[in-house]
C-alpha cells in the first residue's frame, strides 16, 4: 500500500497501491490510485461510480479481443 500524507483534509476516501497521495485543503472527495489508473470524485458522484466504470472499455480483454 502506498503512503498518504493527509493536511487539513476532511470526510474523504483515499487509497494507493504504490504512489503517494500528499493531500491538503480537501473535503469530501475519494481519490483511488490502481496501477497506473487514477480516480478522483466527489463522495456524492462516488455513488454513481458503477456507471462510469460499466461505460469505460475493458483493458483487460486486450487487443486482440
Amino acid at each position: 500500500m502506498g503512503n498518504c500524507e493527509l493536511l487539513d483534509t476532511k470526510n474523504s476516501v483515499i487509497y494507493s497501491e504504490d504512489v503517494t497521495f500528499i493531500t491538503y485543503g480537501i473535503q469530501n472527495l475519494v481519490l483511488i490510485q490502481s496501477g497506473d489508473v487514477i480516480l478522483a470524485t466527489t463522495k456524492n458522484l462516488a455513488a454513481d461510480l458503477k456507471t462510469l466504470l460499466n461505460s469505460l472499455p475493458d483493458s483487460s480483454a486486450g487487443p486482440d479481443s
